[in-house]
């Protein structure tokens, strides 16, 4: 998962490089929305969520206590190891109609992406709860 995090965040950082960052991180969340548009709403921070407003400061703070963008990079890294492990997408030889199924490809990858990145943050949240007594 470390692996396909760091893909995904370099994705990222290439983006940022060749265009900006703005456009970059929009591009990703584009990517991920059909992957889970909530989650793609929260990481979006140029259009956040509409949240309800309350006199509870606490409820209106915006960091979130885990790093969210972690799965966001896994789902996209996957999606290229996905793109890279395809033998027609990856040969020199693309042939037009497999240029059609890319998309399919890319997504295929990001869903198994984020299915392994929320398993594993499940998992540590287990682990954190018990050995730490806490309940979460």
């Amino acid at each position: 998962l470390a692996d396909l995090s760091s893909i995904g965040s370099m994705a990222e950082e290439v983006l940022s490089s060749k265009f900006n960052p703005s456009f970059a991180r929009e591009f990703l969340i584009d990517a991920f929305e059909s992957i889970n548009p909530n989650l793609s709403a929260m990481l979006n921070i140029f259009k956040p969520v509409n949240k309800e407003k309350t006199d509870n400061r606490d409820a209106d703070y915006y960091q979130p206590w885990f790093n969210l963008e972690l799965i966001l990079y896994t789902a996209i890294g996957a999606g290229f190891i996905a793109l890279r492990d395809d033998a027609n997408i990856s040969t020199d030889k693309l042939a037009e109609s497999d240029l059609d199924r890319v998309n399919d490809i890319f997504k295929g990858g990001m869903e198994y992406g984020f299915n392994k990145s929320v398993e594993n943050l499940s998992k540590n949240l287990n682990k954190f709860s018990s050995e730490t007594g806490l309940s979460i």
